[in-house]
């Protein structure tokens, strides 16, 4: 394995922990809060940027082994699969879509 490889890997080990992290915050907040609508968004919130976090982690151990537009294919969140589209050809951003 490179050390690009084995930097990837980390980077995207530290996408998982941070993710945990993330929704450890938003679990004890859900604990302490009253549930309104503005308090669900804000959880909302949390949890897609902890689902962001594993996804993009995912994406990079999947570039390990893949094409990267292969590992677009795959990536569920489909307004963060646009995004990361974006960094490609013009051709993958319309495949992507």
């Amino acid at each position: 394995m490179t050390s690009r490889e084995r930097l990837l890997l980390s980077i995207a080990d530290e996408l998982e922990r941070v993710a945990t992290l993330t929704e450890d915050v938003g679990a004890n907040i859900a604990a302490e809060i009253d549930f309104t609508p503005a308090n669900l968004d804000k959880l909302q919130a949390i949890d897609v940027a902890a689902q962001t976090q594993r996804l993009v982690a995912t994406l990079l151990r999947d570039m390990m082994t893949d094409a990267p537009e292969h590992c677009l294919d795959r990536v569920g969140m489909e307004a963060l699969r646009r995004r990361l589209a974006a960094g490609l050809s013009p051709v993958m951003i319309e495949e992507a879509a």
